[in-house]
């Protein structure tokens, strides 16, 4: 059921059991909405988008980008305005809520995870950027009071930002009021009571900097090289012995490699992409490989379908193995994705 004064659904979309009350409703194509209650001031859910066993709660606008998931048992409410962006993961029993106020405000960027049963306090705004990480039984807070402050005993409101690139793993607690840096790690079990620098290593109870200089350590192309090595023969031991890709070689040319497969494609690595280096080895056919470096030169990316590591973008034409790849190495970190949303 859905009472809205404008409705734009999409063909390809697909609703189950839905309650969804706003002035407007647009439901993209692919967007797949089972078991949602939705009380919203407008609701836009993007492109190929999936809603699952969940609540969302707001006066003001609920915009879900492209490529999101959102688990079962989750609860996203903000006064304001609730925004998530393009290709991130909420997972199963986050609850974004809480004390409401007039600052009620939840955005979360793209290409982030908020893993299960997280808590997120939105008595103030909670701003999240791009490509964050926050673990599992994580607790962010915009307030913190409960005895009479009258009385003398604490109370505390603040904004809550978390910037780009930052990681929390599991068990971290944000106080009210802290920004944590671009690029920034807390350590697992930290609580977070004051500001935290861009590209620091911080933590403890309360957090601290335990290191900065340096961090994360500049890798040359050696070490990029050497860990890159480690990745694709951890990758042939995970086809062989999971996807159960039994036909898998990988074949060691100088600093370069190339996987071949019987049923996948084929990937050839090189630690710089020239095209003349190219010209030299021995290849499968040439077009049946796709191209992994770190950077790809432009007459190579009109030629093959490719997989550029420093930037985590890829062509739009991949290659089975190319996928098993992408899927893999985002176990590093590494969340490679098209310059348009994945179908």
């Amino acid at each position: 059921m859905i009472e809205a004064e404008i409705i734009e659904v999409s063909e390809s979309a697909v609703l189950k059991d839905v309650e969804i009350k706003a002035k407007r409703v647009v439901i993209s194509e692919g967007a797949h909405i089972d078991n949602v209650r939705a009380d919203v001031g407008s609701l836009f859910v993007g492109k190929n988008t999936r809603i699952n066993d969940s609540i969302l709660l707001s006066s003001g606008p609920v915009e879900i980008g492209n490529a999101v998931q959102i688990k079962e048992n989750s609860v996203l409410k903000a006064f304001k305005a609730v925004k998530v962006g393009d290709r991130t993961i909420i997972d199963r029993g986050v609850v974004v809520g809480g004390l409401q106020s007039e600052h009620s405000y939840f955005e979360v960027g793209s290409k982030c995870v908020i893993l299960h049963h997280s808590y997120i306090n939105t008595a103030r705004e909670i701003v999240i950027g791009n490509n964050v990480g926050i673990g599992g039984y994580c607790m962010i807070f915009s307030h913190g009071v409960w005895q009479n402050a009258f009385k003398g005993y604490p109370f505390q409101f603040g904004k809550v930002e978390i910037k780009d690139d930052a990681w929390l793993p599991w068990h971290v607690f944000v106080m009210p009021g802290v920004t944590i840096g671009k690029g920034a790690t807390i350590a697992a079990g930290s609580v977070v009571t004051r500001d935290v620098p861009d590209y620091c290593l911080a933590g403890g109870v309360p957090a601290k900097v335990i290191r900065q200089e340096n961090y994360p350590p500049r890798m040359s192309i050696d070490e990029k090289n050497g860990l890159a090595k480690v990745v694709l023969r951890d990758f042939e031991g995970y086809l062989r012995h999971y996807v159960g890709e039994r036909s898998v070689t990988l074949k060691e040319i100088g600093e370069d490699i190339v996987l071949v497969t019987s049923d996948l494609g084929n990937l050839v690595y090189l630690k710089e992409a020239q095209p003349t280096l190219l010209e030299t080895m021995d290849l499968p056919s040439r077009n049946d490989f796709d191209l992994v470096s770190f950077k790809v030169p432009h007459e190579l990316k009109r030629a093959f379908n490719w997989i550029e590591i420093d930037s985590e973008t890829m062509s739009e034409g991949a290659n089975k193995l190319s996928c098993e790849f992408i899927k893999f190495v985002s176990r590093y970190g590494v969340r490679i994705s098209h310059n348009e949303v994945d179908p």
